[in-house]
């Protein structure tokens, strides 16, 4: 699982890109990875095409019909859930729907104001419905289009008064978990070598120093390497 031959990868970003098995060393990095490839190819993104000269309803439709793709190209890799053969599709995966997310801010820009904050928070639950009884429950069609609402839903509500997303406790919490995302799993893996001897189930004080101890792991990584970085 620790293969020292193929950490340069790693610590490039490259290992998802196709030609290693991504879920090595610190496995959850493999969408690390895919963003970042979606990062080196939004220029052309951007020279390509500027999503905020659509109108809402065509950008809806884009956002569809690359959901559409996604969900092809998945089923053409043998996946029928989300998590399904990474080593392929992992990179196809980032690179679609960080398209979405390209649209989902063009359609932000459109929508912004003068919509209520209830109305774009209900809106994902009744789509979610909707979306379950038209696509038979697949998951590759259902959990991007679920997470697309939701995250245009959660953005348009974020200007709206008494938001309890704006909590400062759970702000903080949100800034800091890009860092807890990527320490997460390796502590995991050395906290069960040092304090859990034998398979089983843990007790929960134990599940709860293992949480306190990624909390405080998070806030180190993030204001010691993250934010100065």
């Amino acid at each position: 699982h620790y293969s020292f031959a193929e950490l340069p990868f790693h610590i490039l970003m490259m290992h998802s890109w196709g030609f290693l098995d991504p879920l090595h060393w610190n496995d959850p990095s493999w969408s690390i990875s895919g963003e970042f490839a979606a990062y080196l190819l939004f220029p052309f993104l951007a020279l390509a095409v500027d999503w905020r000269r659509l109108a809402p309803g065509a950008l809806i439709l884009v956002a569809a019909l690359l959901i559409v793709l996604l969900h092809q190209i998945m089923a053409a890799g043998g996946a029928t859930l989300m998590d399904h053969n990474i080593k392929a599709l992992a990179l196809p995966r980032a690179l679609i729907q960080f398209v979405i997310g390209t649209v989902l801010c063009a359609l932000w820009l459109h929508w912004r104001s003068g919509r209520s904050a209830f109305g774009w928070m209900l809106a994902p639950v009744l789509l979610a419905f909707l979306l379950f009884k038209l696509a038979g429950g697949q998951e590759t069609v259902i959990a991007p289009a679920l997470s697309a609402c939701l995250l245009l839903g959660m953005a348009m509500a974020a200007e709206a008064g008494r938001n309890p997303l704006g909590w400062r406790p759970l702000y903080y919490l949100g800034q800091i978990s890009y860092s807890t995302y990527l320490v997460h799993f390796l502590l995991f893996v050395f906290f069960k070598i040092v304090f859990v001897a034998a398979p089983g189930p843990v007790p929960l004080p134990l599940l709860g120093l293992y949480l306190l101890m990624t909390l405080g792991a998070s806030v180190l990584l993030y204001h010691g390497v993250e934010k100065p970085a």
